[in-house]
């Protein structure tokens, strides 16, 4: 099996309107189900209690713990958690055997962050007015240093979206690919004769090891792709500009 294997989409459901494809496929499945869990998981949690809910609160603190550092209007806390669970979830779904992990694919991650970025950019608007536009050329800048300034701080905007999608879906692929990689070491051992067999054992461990790791990867991926809506956030819709 291909290591880019694990990365294909297949049609599940075929669809087509209008001579477009809006088949269901894997990822559709995956990012389903991540929605599912984003939205069932708090729900079971507030309706069971005790360590369930628990749990739930300790996720709701250290989202706000994020928040409050980066971005300091809490009306914005069930967006900014909403984004941490769906793509917790996501990433974590790839983990299992024979899921898809929907955020090893650039369209899914550079939809998502076009989205956020999308409805900030729309608040930001709403918010402040033209004044909102003051944040590529701030009043302390000179007027004769606009030409040069204006056009670095377009480019630095519209570059933030891609890096949020390229860092997220990156890290997604390269840790699969290392995990199937140690995968394979297993399986062509064990497809050796009986003495080499024993040798399987090194790199089943690593790959233990690695799944353990990409789980904690998963987390914290999703917790930096928190930390920088956040700071978005805070500089699209905060009072510095």
């Amino acid at each position: 099996m291909h290591l880019i294997e694990q990365f294909k989409i297949h049609t599940l459901i075929p669809m087509h309107i209008f001579g477009w494809d809006i088949s269901f496929t894997n990822a559709s499945l995956a990012m389903m189900i991540a929605c599912l869990l984003a939205i069932g998981l708090p729900l079971f949690a507030v309706m069971r209690g005790n360590g369930a809910l628990t749990l739930l609160e300790m996720s709701f603190e250290f989202v706000g713990d994020t928040m409050q550092h980066y971005a300091h209007n809490a009306q914005y806390f069930p967006f900014i958690f909403s984004i941490f669970l769906f793509v917790l979830f996501a990433n974590m779904l790839g983990l299992i055997p024979h899921m898809h992990t929907a955020t090893s694919h650039i369209i899914v991650t550079l939809t998502l962050a076009l989205i956020i970025y999308s409805i900030l950019l729309i608040l930001g608007i709403i918010k402040k007015g033209l004044s909102f536009f003051r944040m590529f050329l701030p009043s302390s800048v000179p007027l004769y240093l606009a030409p040069l300034f204006i056009p670095v701080e377009l480019i630095s905007f519209l570059s933030k979206p891609f890096s949020l999608a390229i860092r997220l879906f990156a890290n997604m692929v390269a840790g699969h690919v290392v995990l199937k990689i140690f995968i394979g070491f297993v399986i062509s051992l064990l497809g050796l004769q009986y003495f080499a067999k024993p040798l399987a054992i090194i790199p089943f461990s690593i790959t233990m090891i690695m799944t353990c790791f990409e789980m904690a990867i998963a987390f914290i991926q999703a917790y930096v792709f928190t930390i920088l809506s956040c700071i978005y956030i805070d500089d699209m819709l905060g009072e510095s500009h």
